[in-house]
């Protein structure tokens, strides 16, 4: 297998790098309403629709939100509603506040339009309304100013099929860099950033777990990192101890 998977360069930066990348405190909370939510086109097959709400967590994120069988609502941090159609999202979990509460996360899982199985994750930002689909989990720099994930569909059709990284700006997430070409692997993610500059990445290779296998917990594990090298970033096998902190 290639220990050398990918490069790609960085886009170019349309907005400062200074703002929106920093942690935020709570703000006054604004319920979320549905009604603000834009008309959906009709599914071409509306037998995939889910028939129920989102279940909201029981966390004090939840006071932000407001669901129906069509849609997930997130107040924004100046008033209104940012909406995702959930029709087609069979499982909607792991619902998480980022950054103080300026981000809304959550995995999904269900269908495209066309019938097909899809999943990934969404990441919505308060500030702007603006929704992002990240694949896999987010996770953020330790400033705070970029955020990175990782992932492979089992469909190769997912909104991320490999790495990304995003800049926060005060106009929403930025992807600034994608590495599409990462070996075949299962459950990829990001495990942590040991700098701006170098983000430790893992993953399960097929042959250690049994076809059909969605449960990870205590499988070994492939170490690789991502590190930016002028305009562009490397995906590599992990050597020693990856990317340290500091």
């Amino acid at each position: 297998m290639r220990k050398i998977v990918g490069t790609i360069a960085l886009s170019v930066l349309v907005a400062s790098c200074s703002g929106g990348g920093s942690k935020v405190t709570s703000t006054p909370k604004i319920a979320a309403q549905l009604a603000e939510c834009p008309a959906l086109t009709p599914l071409p097959k509306p037998q995939l629709a889910r028939a129920t709400p989102v279940t909201l967590p029981a966390s004090p994120i939840a006071s932000l939100m407001a669901s129906d069988a069509s849609h997930l609502g997130v107040a924004r941090t100046g008033g209104g509603t940012s909406c995702v159609d959930v029709r087609l999202m069979s499982a909607v979990n792991n619902i998480a506040a980022l950054q103080g509460d300026r981000f809304v996360a959550f995995n999904w899982s269900g269908y495209e339009t066309n019938g097909y199985r899809a999943d990934g994750n969404r990441v919505i930002d308060r500030t702007t309304g603006i929704v992002t689909e990240t694949g896999g989990v987010p996770v953020f720099s330790p400033t705070g100013q970029l955020f990175a994930a990782a992932y492979q569909s089992d469909s190769a059709f997912a909104g991320l099929e490999g790495f990304a990284v995003w800049r926060v700006t005060p106009t929403g997430p930025i992807k600034i860099a994608t590495v599409d070409d990462i070996p075949e692997m299962l459950d990829w993610r990001v495990d942590s950033w040991g700098s701006e500059t170098c983000v430790n990445l893992s993953s399960v290779p097929f042959a250690m777990v049994p076809v059909g296998t969605k449960v990870f917990t205590g499988v070994a594990r492939t170490r690789y990192t991502a590190k930016q090298a002028g305009a562009t970033w490397l995906v590599t096998e992990a050597k020693g101890g990856g990317c340290t902190a500091g």
